[in-house]
């Protein structure tokens, strides 16, 4: 407390005395106070790089991604060598969805610091949401060489190879990331996953239940195991999995969809209905387009009141 007083004390135009009050107020957890304090000390000094990197921070913590840009954009004018000022410009554009300039700073951060493995790991990440993922490849095993015991590097390769259509490499980059680290669950969620692809529905189901004793919150790994009960037509099993992915996620409309073909399955017909109008009052699109990729409504299609359901909303 004697240090808030003191700094509350200083000179108005004293603009260090501004910037500290700015970072007291942020470690208080007043952001609101401490972006108007960084302000004032840019008032003051608008020079002063610390002030618009703490600026910006603050507001990513708010929320407010625009300014965040724009205050890092500020700091990067004062010094365009700093490369964790471009990766924490990248990881905002990132958040507010323009992946092209998010690349874009993460290559400026990889041209100052070539042999930063964070960097190489964001850009690879940028550059397979861009589907490159040749490229998203090569950055993975450059950050590799660098930290080859980063198991969080080798499920994001794995990834990268499995969209990449290189099944065995992919196989073997998860399996890595769980050699390094057993309590990996999306390694493990990612391995049940291949599973499901080659239609090896038992693999699958140890895999999911691996990944759900490290996250018992897994709602994604739930659904895994719902649907390869399914497949297994272990139907009492998959309605609990899917009941407790729903307990996680009350409006996921992929699980209540499910959930009523199972239902269907099992001869629970009102129940099914029931379920099914809930998906489609939830988001009557993503039933249509869900039908469309995987012919989900076809069972359905013959229940009485599936017309009436279909047009409510």
């Amino acid at each position: 407390m004697k240090y808030e007083e003191n700094i509350q004390k200083k000179d108005p135009n004293d603009a260090e005395g501004w910037f500290n009050r700015g970072l007291v107020c942020g470690g208080n957890g007043d952001i609101k106070g401490a972006i108007n304090a960084f302000k004032q000390a840019l008032v003051l000094d608008p020079a002063n790089i610390e002030a618009w990197i703490n600026l910006g921070l603050a507001f990513g913590m708010q929320g407010n991604l625009s300014e965040e840009i724009k205050s890092y954009k500020k700091a990067l004018e004062l010094n365009p060598k700093n490369s964790e000022l471009w990766v924490n410009l990248g990881v905002a554009l990132g958040q507010n969805g323009d992946v092209d300039a998010e690349i874009e700073a993460y290559r400026k951060a990889l041209e100052i610091n070539p042999l930063d493995s964070d960097i190489l790991f964001n850009l690879g990440a940028a550059l397979g949401k861009k589907e490159n993922y040749d490229e998203a490849i090569e950055l993975f095993q450059e950050a590799l060489k660098l930290k080859p015991k980063d198991a969080e590097l080798w499920n994001n390769l794995g990834m990268a190879h499995g969209f990449a259509g290189n099944s065995s490499e992919e196989l073997k980059a998860f399996k890595k990331a769980i050699e390094i680290d057993p309590q990996h669950e999306i390694a493990w969620f990612n391995l049940g996953l291949i599973h499901i692809d080659n239609n090896d529905f038992d693999k699958a189901i140890v895999h999911f239940k691996e990944a759900i004793s490290i996250d018992p919150e897994f709602s994604n790994a739930y659904f895994g195991l719902g649907f390869s009960y399914e497949k297994e037509e272990a139907f009492q099993e998959a309605i609990q999995m899917y009941e407790k992915v729903l307990d996680l996620e009350p409006d996921d409309v992929e699980t209540w969809l499910h959930l009523s073909l199972v239902l269907q399955k099992m001869g629970n017909i009102d129940d099914a209905l029931d379920t099914l109008e809930r998906a489609v009052i939830l988001d009557k699109e993503l039933v249509l387009l869900l039908d469309k990729e995987e012919n989900l409504l076809e069972p359905l299609r013959k229940l009485k009141s599936f017309d009436e359901i279909m047009n409510k909303a």
